[in-house]
């Protein structure tokens, strides 16, 4: 399949159903989380975990878990609605690069290719992989163990707020706190840095503004 996120690996997903199922006898399933995901956290990840231990608890072999990454319509949409800037939300392009980091490292998980309206949506797509039979389970928030962070609800928006007053110090932090998954920080820390850049490119007169302004061009030339 096409992958638009930069990390993705792509595998024969019928032949992981045809092994997993053949060693346990159960009812392949896949479990898909729904979200913005701006940033991914150690919650959305407890409840992918959460929801699979519940799917296996009722006979059924989970062969993959996939994060259904809502397009930016929607995630810009949700912030206005909370009286947030839009700007505040991450494209399209980091939060997929940020779910793909972490279903990289964690061995059942599978990347998401591209951005999805619903987690069944996302579902319906990534069972079409997986041949006849297989299960979709969609996990809703409730579904979730609450955590906290120092007696703050764990969210997206703490996150995104330790992140402006502190940088990627106090993003390493969150990660040592468990908070943040070690891979989202890699991702996290590059967008930083990329956002530094353009905001350096609004200051100054004269020649440096014109070279900041050819670079931006080469920019959108290579994305399309």
């Amino acid at each position: 399949r096409t992958c638009l996120a930069a990390s993705c690996r792509v595998v024969d997903l019928s032949a992981l159903v045809t092994a997993s199922t053949t060693m346990t006898g159960s009812k392949p399933a896949i479990v898909v989380l729904g979200g913005s995901f701006s940033p991914v956290h150690a919650g959305h990840l407890a409840a992918l975990e959460r929801g699979r231990q519940l799917v296996q608890r009722d006979g059924f072999c989970v062969v993959a878990g996939f994060f259904a990454v809502a397009h930016d319509g929607h995630v810009r949409s949700k912030f206005r609605q909370r009286g947030e800037s839009s700007e505040l939300a991450f494209d399209a392009a980091w939060r997929l690069r940020m779910c793909n980091a972490i279903a990289e490292s964690v061995e059942w998980l599978q990347p998401t290719p591209r951005t999805f309206g619903s987690a069944k949506e996302c579902g319906a797509a990534m069972a079409e992989e997986f041949g006849p039979n297989i299960t979709i389970i969609t996990v809703k928030g409730s579904d979730a163990p609450l955590l906290t962070f120092r007696g703050e609800p764990l969210s997206s928006t703490l996150v995104r707020r330790k992140m402006r007053m502190g940088g990627v110090p106090a993003l390493r932090r969150l990660v040592a706190d468990r908070v943040l998954p070690a891979p989202v920080l890699e991702v996290l820390a590059e967008l930083l840095e990329a956002s530094n850049e353009d905001e350096g490119c609004g200051e100054g007169e004269g020649e440096d503004d014109e070279e900041c302004e050819d670079e931006d061009e080469d920019e959108d030339e290579d994305e399309d």
